[in-house]
């Protein structure tokens, strides 16, 4: 038997479920379960072994209490007990069998009358200064006669009434750098309602969104006559960045925004609200670090400039948004080494890459631009660290790294687009910890 269910197997005769049948369990945290045994739900945490706890805003203890409060209140579960006995959590809950809302096919008059009386529960939490943070389709229950429970309080914060209401019905509107604080109700409601749309409304409608937000975030500033020679160069890349077909083709917006000596280069995602993540998720200095997909360069640059990385190798396919690479790194004072390559050619571009002996490799945002993923993914197996911006959930991404070799994944963020950024580690120390 694996060393880690074995850990479990003593867990849970400790705690008199041995004959509990287990519901769910963390795809990316081998330390948190969910467990049925009769009428009882049992959600379970060994502390000593938590690789996310850092990312929940709630401990398992405080969650139970934010439930134990409002148990009574329509849609909400009914707590039943918290424990905890030696290095063992458990939060105790009234279970009924309802099925999540991705589990359960629903029409559109449907959708709408679980959503319509969605509305009164978050107002009253709100009302009380309770923000749940993450209204997924994996957190809301439906019962048979379809009414929604809500689950799950482990990312709520408590905040005054006005600023609840508003972040549980539209979210922050910001990017926020915790587990997909911005999730709210009106999210929910327009990515459900989108699945109902014919594609070539769909279409329109966001062509009409670029048309009327887009446009004024291409506009470049003007530079004073006496701009330094980086100021120049910052705008000479966002020129260049807007035209590149390394980032929406034909919009002419750069990949990322950026304030440069006190003016402002727009583009799609900020930019140091990604450094602010990236820049924590490791000791860069005096690694080598290999970028894969890295448009602007930016990440390369700052790297090498704020945390004494020692070397740093840049790639990406077009020429153009080298070339604005270039002039972002002359403009911020570093060197790294820039490569074209298209990960799709036929030639042997891994052993170049290979050659250049990474100690981490990053890849943000790339996988879904490949056609050939099962090489791509082969070449990231290669190595001993790689960081990664997913497109699919997290259990997808989760089985793909673990696919190719990585025993140590664990869920940094998720990004501004509510991509999950994942860190991957080969030789993990955690079995060692268990058995000894």
């Amino acid at each position: 038997m694996d060393v880690k269910e074995n850990y479990w197997k003593k867990c849970l005769l400790l705690l008199g479920l041995e004959d509990a049948t287990l519901l769910s369990q963390s795809i990316y945290d081998f330390s948190r379960r969910v467990y049925v045994k009769e009428d009882l739900l049992y959600k379970i945490l060994l502390p000593k072994y938590d690789s996310t706890g850092a990312l929940r805003n709630q401990s398992l203890a405080d969650e139970f209490t934010i439930v134990e409060k409002y148990s009574g209140m329509n849609g909400i579960p009914k707590s039943i007990e918290y424990r905890k006995i030696e290095d063992i959590e458990v939060a105790i809950y009234k279970y009924i069998p309802f099925k999540s809302l991705d589990q359960v096919q629903l029409g559109l008059f449907q959708l709408c009358n679980i959503l319509f009386h969605l509305l009164p529960i978050l107002y009253k939490l709100s009302l009380q200064g309770v923000c749940h943070n993450d209204i997924m389709p994996d957190n809301i229950l439906v019962s048979k006669d379809g009414m929604p429970f809500l689950i799950d309080f482990d990312q709520a914060k408590l905040l005054s009434p006005r600023e609840a209401l508003i972040r549980n019905m539209f979210g922050t509107g910001i990017c926020i750098l915790t587990m997909a604080e911005h999730r709210s109700l009106f999210i929910k409601i327009k990515n459900q309602l989108k699945k109902y749309m014919p594609p070539h409304i769909r279409q329109a409608l966001h062509q009409l969104r670029n048309d009327l937000l887009m446009r004024p975030k291409r506009r470049l500033p003007k530079l004073p006559e006496n701009a330094s020679p980086q100021l120049k160069n910052i705008l000479e890349a966002w020129k260049l960045a807007q035209l590149s077909p390394a980032n929406a083709p034909g919009n002419m917006v750069s990949y990322y925004s950026f304030d440069f000596e006190g003016h402002h280069f727009p583009g799609e995602r900020p930019w140091l609200d990604r450094w602010f993540v990236l820049s924590r998720l490791t000791a860069f200095r005096g690694k080598r670090i290999l970028e894969l997909g890295c448009n602007l360069g930016m990440l390369s640059c700052f790297l090498l400039k704020e945390t004494e990385a020692a070397a740093a190798l840049a790639v990406d396919y077009d020429d153009t948004i080298i070339t604005a690479a270039h002039k972002v790194a002359s403009a911020l004072g570093v060197s790294p080494v820039y490569m074209k390559i298209n990960f799709d050619d036929p030639d042997n571009w891994e052993k170049e890459l290979i050659n250049f002996k990474p100690d981490i490799v990053f890849a943000l945002n790339v996988l879904n631009w490949v056609n050939d993923k099962k090489r791509f993914m082969s070449f990231l197996g290669r190595f001993q660290e790689v960081i990664v911006e997913g497109h699919d959930d997290i259990a997808e991404e989760t089985k793909r790294l673990r696919d190719i070799g990585f025993d140590r994944i664990k869920l940094i963020a998720f990004s501004e687009r509510n991509r999950p950024i994942i860190s991957c580690l080969k030789e993990s120390e955690i079995t060692h910890e268990i058995s000894s």
